[in-house]
């Protein structure tokens, strides 16, 4: 519907926002473990739940500013890969510093997209394919890729077959800077989209966090507070973010929405907005990717990167899933567990 009404009524298009969801394509799904919603009847889902606070404690990643050092359009990595953190840090049960994964690592090799948009689907599709993620020591947000030219992304080097696009470090002054090749990193295990607010809500109870489409244009200026807007024009969705749980008022019940506009726009970079009616499109059009394996040790690099450098290649990449008998023995990562093979659990939560 709201791909149909893009085409149909462009005069109601956004004029102030520049529309960050480039990528409309349907990127399929890859599907191994029970969906949530299959499994979790709406009435059974509590009137309030976010990973924000479940039992006191906050489960979910940073949130970020996606327009510095200068503006950049990457909600949609932005959106999909701290759902994809939040996951991982939920399944670590919240041990230790939350790991975030480098959203400048997708948009150097546009991953989904770059800075003039893209989707969180096709981000999921594209980084499954690709292979391991690293986390944000690898590679910081610039706020760059290769087809802009804002601020000073012009004198910015991107040559994707190269592996100083995916991790390194630079050690002193007057040296280059050296790749990395055995870096800690996230691998996606499946992908796939949910809509409508039960089967959203089931998703998010079970497994976490989920990235959605939304139409921007009515919170620019949000200060706070449960926003409504059941408006049929502003349901065109062009803009990219995570929604980490639900609430409830007297009217009714809310989402609540992580933004990667920084903590000082909105509710410390939150806002809350109905649940129902697919209000601003939110609930028509929502991905999720669970993770295969994560790391929780590194393989050890010398400061200078010395012992972990050299040329790029799928063999020398350090994944997660090395075998034993490798000289990476000792560093394999976490292998996921999907919460939907693990029902027991999921229910506890209902209790």
């Amino acid at each position: 519907m709201k791909f149909t009404l893009s085409l149909l009524l462009p005069g109601l298009a956004a004029a102030a926002y520049r529309s960050e969801i480039i990528d409309h394509t349907d990127h399929g799904e890859e599907v191994l473990s029970a969906r949530p919603h299959e499994y979790l009847a709406a009435d059974d889902l509590p009137d309030a739940f976010t990973w924000g606070n479940k039992d006191g404690v906050s489960y979910l990643t940073r949130s970020v500013n996606q327009h510095i050092p200068q503006y950049c359009g990457s909600c949609w990595a932005q959106g999909s890969m701290s759902a994809l953190a939040d996951r991982v840090n939920i399944a670590r049960e919240n041990a230790g510093v939350p790991y975030t994964l480098s959203v400048q690592y997708i948009l150097n090799h546009q991953i989904g997209g770059s800075c003039y948009g893209g989707s969180a689907s096709g981000t999921y599709a594209a980084a499954k394919k690709a292979g391991p993620i690293p986390y944000e020591s690898c590679f910081s947000y610039l706020a760059c890729s290769s087809d802009s030219s804002e601020g000073f992304c012009d004198s910015v080097e991107f040559d994707e077959s190269k592996a100083s696009q995916t991790c390194r470090t630079c050690s002193t002054f007057g040296e280059g800077c050296t790749n990395i090749d055995k870096f800690p990193n996230v691998t996606i295990g499946e992908y796939g989209t949910v809509s409508g607010a039960d089967n959203v809500k089931a998703e998010i109870f079970a497994r976490g966090p989920v990235a959605c489409g939304i139409n921007a244009e009515p919170l620019l200026n949000y200060t706070g507070g449960v926003f409504e807007d059941d408006k049929l024009a502003d349901k065109m969705t062009n803009h990219i973010i995570s929604v980490v749980g639900w609430g409830s008022d007297a009217d009714g019940q809310y989402w609540i929405v992580r933004n990667s506009w920084g903590e000082y726009w909105g509710e410390m970079g939150y806002f809350r907005l109905r649940m129902g009616d697919n209000q601003l499109g939110m609930e028509d059009g929502c991905s999720w990717a669970t993770p295969d394996v994560f790391s929780e040790d590194n393989f050890p690099c010398f400061e200078g990167g010395e012992n972990c450098g050299g040329s790029h290649s799928d063999d020398d990449t350090y994944s997660a899933r090395e075998e034993e008998a490798s000289i990476l023995s000792g560093y394999r990562g976490v292998e996921y567990v999907d919460p939907s093979n693990n029902l027991e659990e999921v229910y506890a939560r209902l209790n």
